[in-house]
């Protein structure tokens, strides 16, 4: 990192020690435009804005968050907690229908990597219907179908491996599928 990006570190820091939360929060948005996947920068956020009483902070956040293309495991339990925390600090539902599309497919990822099933459900069901011509959602189907073979949900997973070979019969995820799907049968014998 370059010495900007140190000196704004330091110098938000200092502001937070000194209780300047607001300030400190000016350069920490600052930084996090030139690093938007820095992990540690956004769970420095993190707790500042879902302290304060206006929830248009933590939106904010939130939005940010649902937004970077991580597929590692620290943004597993960020997307989980944050999802979760959202709720409770708006006090309302929310729906995939209020997101983008690189938001619901990144959640839906998330959401079977930490076992979060219903929210899992709901995910898919919202790709199926609402982007069944994205080029996205075979692979995401697929993904969400490895998941559910780990997690040892061989039904469900044999009934959404069809639902992808029918519906997908021209996609580069055939062939696995079908591999996948014999495996998933012979399980369940």
């Amino acid at each position: 990192m370059d010495s900007n990006y140190q000196n704004k570190m330091d110098k938000a820091l200092s502001q937070l020690r000194s209780l300047e939360i607001d300030k400190a929060l000016i350069l920490f948005y600052q930084l996090l435009e030139t690093e938007p996947c820095d992990i540690q920068l956004i769970e420095r956020i993190y707790p500042l804005e879902l302290r304060k009483k206006s929830a248009d902070g933590f939106v904010r956040l939130s939005n940010h968050i649902f937004s970077q293309d991580s597929m590692s495991d620290e943004f597993h339990h960020l997307f989980a907690q944050t999802y979760s925390d959202l709720k409770t600090k708006t006090g309302k539902e929310l729906k995939p229908s209020d997101m983008t599309r690189v938001q619901i497919y990144n959640l839906f990822y998330h959401f079977g990597q930490t076992h979060n099933n219903k929210a899992s459900s709901l995910f898919a069901a919202h790709i199926k219907k609402g982007f069944s011509e994205d080029p996205h959602t075979p692979i995401a189907l697929m993904q969400y179908c490895e998941q559910l073979i780990d997690k040892k949900e061989m039904l469900k997973a044999k009934k959404e491996l069809e639902f992808l070979m029918i519906y997908y019969a021209e996609a580069s995820t055939q062939q696995a599928a079908e591999k996948l799907i014999k495996r998933v049968r012979a399980s369940i014998c």
